[in-house]
């Protein structure tokens, strides 16, 4: 595998490290974080300063031959500075900007944006022109010898233009969120979603393409020999030779979104979201691999002493040499009571409405923010691993949210989305729609497969460790769906499946049916029970500690059922039981029911708490600190009782609350927790 390489130094940002760092002349380093501010480093790893933008910064910085400096935001501007990190301009555009810009001879800076324009902007920060594409820009522009500007769009097209007007498109199978590289010969080199490395010659026509086995995102880098070097999502860099032939291929452990960088002396450095940052010859032959603590999705950069810098999810900048030395370390604590906000623990409860509204309600029931779509939202949200928050509306979008409700990106689907997205551990999030299709999305909201099943998806899907998704369907069917989207098994329910499944600890997954039956189905698809009930079941199977799977029917009995299929006990209530049961701390089994109560049982039956609301209550119940319970209801409030059975506090909103609220704790700098009290909002 090669050599490990030594640390020099790394320094501690706010948040994850999206951005590829650039160097200056003076060899200050220059990065974006997802704190959202940009950090100038001196070699060594000391602060020089940092500035705060309002949205993260992922695009990579460029210093302009007097030293200022420009980078984007996803605060939708874009950002000019003087060299000591003072803001001369911002200017805005209408999306977030991720396209690292690019200063053209004249002085202008080119740049793309996720409001699908392609901008030219002058050194005084007005707009020269700006161009319309058929989809958001994530490609950072490429200028030619003889000015003609290059840069690919989400709508699957490499555009070239002479100023603002259009010389040639080129249209790829895929979204071109690689950013176009010209060669020694002239050539244009980029990758496109549909996994395809190309080669275009000046005039636009196709020389060659190259296939991979996934997306292309990365821009790729060309030796003097004419190799073509590029990562792909399948997780392999590859190289190709002038003509379209692969050379050589080195695979990693993850997908590689990180653009590689080939020094002169020909050793080239690429990241891989394994969290490696890898140094190979020109001729494939591993030197060395250093570990980072994250992801690396963005390029690293070379200094002037053969230093490498690098970024990674894990919130640090890492200078790497292969010398064998660690210089030091620098976090940002060391400078924290000065010049960093204070940070706090802050715990939020979301939950969505009838209303079309997220609400994020502290845990006095202040609302914080809330976030309205177009329709009508009955599922949980889900919180994704950096922090994000997925959410399906009505209205068939799919939103990513930011932890303080701004829009990441979203996804329009086939048809309304109804049931709770799913995100799981590596980002790749699924959702399912009632076109009857379950979508699987990448970390950037971009489209990795559809799977068309035979009814409409009322239920969120479950995942099992191997990526395996199953999910149910409105025409009684239970499917596996492979990781690649590929079919897996499919066990035929007698009625619509509206359960989310549950899984046991060797993998057996339950499901409920509007036929009054739960099942048990082995890894392989095979139906190793199922428990009949008097009406249909609606309640998501849960899994307790001991493997009994614990669910209510519509038949008013929640039952608790032994791993082998024998009901061990049932707890009666007066009317159907559709609220998922909750396992609190004490052992008492919480859920709601049609007949306006919130109940605490114990397995033999004993209620130990009733709380009455004033509308059936078809919300699982979520606890937040101090064993607070919350839970929503067909009246429109979302509920906060404490373990003792007495009202907290309730939050009315303008429509039903049938989805379950999600409690998500994070750590947030101070100065950013920003508290709303609309007056439309009733606070008791």
């Amino acid at each position: 595998m090669g050599s490990e390489a030594a640390l020099r130094w790394r320094f501690q940002a706010g948040g994850r490290i999206a951005s590829a760092p650039t160097v200056g002349p003076d060899g200050t380093v220059y990065f974006g974080s997802d704190d959202n501010h940009l950090y100038a480093l001196t070699p060594d790893g000391k602060l020089v300063w940092r500035c705060r933008t309002d949205g993260q910064v992922c695009c990579s910085p460029v210093v302009a031959e007097d030293g200022t400096i420009f980078f984007g935001s996803l605060d939708g501007s874009l950002y000019k500075l003087a060299p000591d990190g003072t803001i001369l301009w911002r200017f805005q555009t209408g999306g977030w900007v991720r396209s690292s810009p690019k200063v053209g001879p004249d002085g202008a800076v080119y740049f793309g944006s996720n409001d699908h324009y392609l901008y030219a902007v002058s050194p005084a920060g007005e707009c020269i022109w700006r161009f319309r594409t058929g989809g958001q820009v994530h490609s950072s522009p490429e200028i030619g010898p003889d000015g003609v500007v290059y840069v690919g769009s989400d709508d699957c097209c490499l555009y070239a233009l002479e100023s603002s007007n259009l010389k040639w498109v080129f249209k790829a199978g895929g979204k071109i969120r690689s950013s176009p590289v010209i060669g020694p010969n002239g050539c244009i080199y980029f990758g496109s979603d549909d996994g395809c490395l190309y080669a275009l010659d000046r005039r636009g026509s196709l020389l060659w393409r190259f296939p991979t086995r996934n997306w292309i995102s990365s821009a790729p880098a060309v030796g003097p020999d004419g190799t073509v070097y590029v990562g792909s999502w399948d997780c392999c860099l590859y190289a190709v030779s002038p003509n379209g032939k692969m050379r050589w291929v080195i695979r990693t452990r993850g997908p590689i979104q990180s653009s590689p960088v080939l020094t002169e002396d020909g050793v080239l450095y690429f990241g891989s979201t394994d969290a490696h940052l890898y140094a190979v010859t020109r001729n494939g032959e591993r030197l060395w691999v250093y570990k980072t603590g994250g992801r690396i999705v963005a390029a690293p950069a070379v200094g002037p002493d053969g230093t490498v810098y690098v970024g990674s999810f894990d919130g640090h900048m890492h200078a790497v040499t292969n010398e064998g030395r660690l210089k030091w370390t620098y976090q940002t604590h060391s400078w924290a009571a000065t010049n960093k906000p204070r940070v706090r623990i802050v715990t939020s409860i979301f939950v969505g409405s009838f209303d079309g509204n997220l609400y994020c309600v502290a845990p006095d029931g202040g609302v914080r923010w809330r976030f309205t779509t177009g329709g009508r939202i009955h599922s949980s949200c889900a919180a994704g691993p950096r922090g994000e928050l997925y959410l399906c509306s009505f209205d068939g979008n799919l939103y990513c949210l930011g932890n303080d409700g701004s829009v990441l990106w979203s996804f329009a689907a086939d048809g309304p989305l109804v049931a709770a997205p799913l995100c799981v551990s590596s980002g790749i999030v699924y959702a399912g729609s009632w076109s009857g299709h379950i979508y699987s999305l990448g970390l950037e909201g971009n489209l990795r497969w559809r799977y068309l099943v035979g009814g409409r998806v009322s239920c969120g899907p479950g995942a099992r460790g191997d990526g395996t998704v199953f999910v149910g369907s409105e025409d009684g069917c239970f499917r596996a769906i492979r990781f690649d989207g590929s079919a897996g098994f499919k066990v035929q329910s007698g009625g619509p499946v509206r359960t989310t499944p549950a899984f046991g600890e060797d993998g057996t997954a339950y499901f409920g049916s509007d036929d009054g039956c739960v099942y048990a189905v082995a890894p392989h698809g095979a139906v190793l029970w199922m428990v009949k009930t008097g009406g249909p079941v609606r309640s998501s199977p849960v899994v307790g500690p001991s493997g009994s799977v614990l669910f209510g029917s519509d038949d008013g009995n929640l039952y608790i059922v032994d791993p082998d299929g024998s009901v061990k006990s049932m707890i009666r209530v007066s009317a159907p039981i559709r609220s998922t049961p909750k396992l609190l701390a004490n052992g008492l089994i919480c859920f709601g029911s049609e007949d306006e109560h919130l109940y605490c049982a114990d397995e033999d039956g004993a209620i130990h708490l009733k709380f009455k609301a004033s509308g059936p209550i078809r919300s699982s119940p979520a606890v937040g600190p101090n064993n607070a319970v919350y839970f929503g209801s067909v009246d429109g409030r979302l509920y906060a009782i404490n373990p003792n059975g007495n009202l907290l506090w309730y939050l009315q909103t303008a429509g039903s609350i049938e989805a379950s609220p999600v409690v998500v704790t994070v750590t947030v700098e101070e100065e950013e927790i920003v508290f709303l009290s609309p007056s439309q909002l009733q606070h008791h």
